[in-house]
């Protein structure tokens, strides 16, 4: 209960942040979109065949410990690289880039899989891994612009800041991103495989 109260005032206080993340993100896939509408039948039928061979070895593929550790390792670094970045100005402006560039390929590979009617694909694979990504981008998304916008004010006014208050929220974002970077591999490399079997 006391969870769900933090979280609804976290989201009142960011729905600002929250409302352009959303507009970024949906900006992203619709460019995604209207590029796959854009392409030549020929180049549609390469993509479609690269996602279908993708989807194949998705399938087929049995876990291992390698695949697992190589899964987490890039999820790691990437969500590092962003957490990273979010204790500066211009960090944030890569992460909205980031942003829009994950969520245009997001549309653009949705609609190659409709193309294809992968339907289970979208909904056990691609969208719940999305899902996931989407939210731990938005909270460090959040966190940046937080920060920047306090540097940017103390600067302004010229007044001194407490960094004690942001320190204890950016180590404890590089907890939960260790924690979700796991879970997502864990999802990624043995529940999708035994899904599809």
């Amino acid at each position: 209960m006391k969870f769900l109260k933090k979280l609804e005032q976290e989201i009142k206080q960011n729905k600002q942040i929250l409302l352009f993340i959303f507009l970024v993100a949906l900006t992203g896939m619709i460019f995604g979109l209207i590029f796959y509408f854009s392409l030549a039948p020929s180049q549609k039928s390469v993509g479609e065949e690269y996602i279908g061979n993708s989807i194949v070895n998705l399938q087929t593929s049995s876990p291992t410990l390698f695949i697992f550790l190589k899964s987490f390792f890039n999820n790691l670094f990437t969500f590092s690289l962003l957490w990273v970045l979010s204790i500066s100005i211009v960090g944030t402006l890569l992460i909205v880039v980031y942003l829009f560039y994950k969520t245009f390929v997001f549309g653009y590979s949705i609609t190659f899989l409709i193309s294809l009617n992968f339907y289970s694909v979208i909904f056990n694979y691609y969208f719940p891994l999305f899902l996931i990504k989407m939210i731990l981008i938005s909270i460090i998304t959040i966190f940046s612009v937080r920060f920047s916008a306090t540097i940017l004010n103390s600067i302004i006014q010229r007044r001194n800041i407490s960094m004690n208050n942001f320190a204890k929220k950016y180590f404890s974002l590089l907890g939960l991103i260790a924690l979700v970077s796991f879970l997502m591999s864990i999802f990624e490399v043995y529940l999708v495989p035994w899904m599809f079997s």
